[in-house]
């Protein structure tokens, strides 16, 4: 197993965290080289150590996979029903949050979503695997890949 410690000192227990969709495939798709820390994560929130959210086009992005059979499409939809990570709705607050994100950082809409609900909903911080997304300075941004 990997040192999770960098992991731990990023994520206090009891943090919220916004999950950004690259990290569930991670996990989901046992995708090398971030499988063991994505599983620490989801492992966390399983125990309720941490608080987990995303924007419900996380649900979307992670169905839509062009690969996915009918065997991984139930096992993901299964995860999503078991996983206690808050799915939110896109409402006219997150939307307004996203435009204006989008407006003053240049970024794509599905980034600005996802960054959106976690400032939203007040999540102590926001779990990426996309360094570009720093540059935000509305929440904390942790980049998955600088924590190994």
């Amino acid at each position: 197993m990997t040192n999770n410690t960098l992991l731990h000192t990023a994520i206090p227990p009891q943090s919220h965290v916004g999950i950004d969709t690259m990290l569930f495939i991670y996990f989901l798709d046992e995708y090398t080289p971030y499988f063991e820390q994505s599983a620490w994560l989801f492992g966390q929130i399983r125990e309720e150590s941490i608080i987990g959210s995303s924007s419900i086009l996380t649900r979307t992005e992670v169905l839509s996979s062009s690969r996915m059979t009918e065997e991984s499409l139930v096992k993901y939809e299964q995860f999503f029903d078991d996983i206690n990570i808050q799915l939110y709705e896109i409402d006219k607050n997150i939307a307004d949050q996203a435009a204006f994100l989008r407006r003053k950082y240049h970024l794509h809409t599905p980034d600005t979503i996802q960054l959106a609900t976690a400032i939203v909903h007040k999540a102590d911080l926001f779990l990426t695997n996309d360094a570009t997304l720093k540059k935000v300075s509305e929440i904390k941004v942790v980049v998955f890949g600088e924590l190994k």
